[in-house]
C-alpha cells in the first residue's frame, strides 16, 4: 500500500463486507463493484466455468443449486470437505478466497492496492479454522493477514463510533456486552 490503511473484512457465513478507517478514524464500509455495502457469501460457477460471487450468484441458487456454494465458512478447517462442480473440487478455503477476492476487487477500485487486512472470525473458531481463514486471505492475494474475534471488532466499532477514536465513551469500570448474531454464528462477549 502506498500509505498505511486499516482494512477490515467481515468474512461472514451469509454476507461479507469490507471497511476502512477514514481520515477521522471512523469506520466506513466500502461498496463492492455493484455498489452494494455487503456481498452475499455465495459463489456460482456458470456453464462456461466463470466464477460469479455475490448477489448474482445468490440469484442462481434456486435455478442451479448444483453449481452454487453457500455457507462455506461453516466448513472452514474441515479436512476432506469439498464441493465438486464441473469436475473440479473446491475446498472451503478456495471458496472463501473467491469471496475475499470479490471484496478486495471493489475496495481496490476505490483505494488502490491493498496487501494487508484484518479478517474477523467467530470467537469459538478453532486453530484449524483460523489457519484456514489465513490461507483464504493469502490465496486472495493478501500478503499480510491478521485476525480479530468478531465480538471484539464489534466493540471496537462502537468505541470508534461516529466521532472517531473516543475511549471516553467508556468509564474504567464499564463493560460492554456484545451480542453478535450472524447468519451462521452467535457470539456473546463481555469486553
Amino acid at each position: 500500500m502506498s500509505q498505511s490503511r486499516a482494512i477490515g473484512i467481515d468474512l461472514g457465513t451469509t454476507y461479507s463486507c469490507i471497511a476502512q478507517l477514514n481520515e477521522h478514524g471512523q469506520p466506513v464500509t466500502l461498496t463492492n463493484a455493484e455498489g452494494e455495502l455487503s456481498t452475499p457469501s455465495v459463489v456460482f460457477f456458470d456453464d462456461q466455468g466463470q466464477v460469479i460471487v455475490g448477489t448474482e450468484a445468490l440469484r442462481n441458487a434456486i435455478a442451479s443449486p448444483a453449481r452454487v456454494v453457500q455457507h462455506a465458512k461453516r466448513h472452514m478447517g474441515e479436512d476432506g470437505k469439498f464441493w465438486k462442480i464441473h469436475g473440479f473440487r473446491y475446498s472451503p478455503v478456495q471458496i472463501s478466497s473467491l469471496i475475499l477476492r470479490k471484496l478486495l476487487e471493489g475496495a481496490r477500485e476505490q483505494l488502490g492496492e491493498i496487501t494487508e487486512a484484518v479478517i474477523t472470525v467467530p470467537a469459538q473458531f478453532s486453530d484449524a479454522q483460523r489457519e484456514a481463514t489465513l490461507q483464504a486471505g493469502r490465496a486472495a492475494g493478501l500478503e499480510r493477514v491478521e485476525m480479530i474475534n468478531e465480538p471484539v471488532a464489534a466493540a471496537l466499532c462502537h468505541v470508534l463510533g461516529s466521532d472517531g477514536l473516543n475511549f471516553s465513551v467508556l468509564s474504567e469500570a464499564q463493560q460492554i456486552l456484545v451480542f453478535d448474531l450472524g447468519g451462521g454464528t452467535l457470539d456473546l462477549a463481555v469486553v
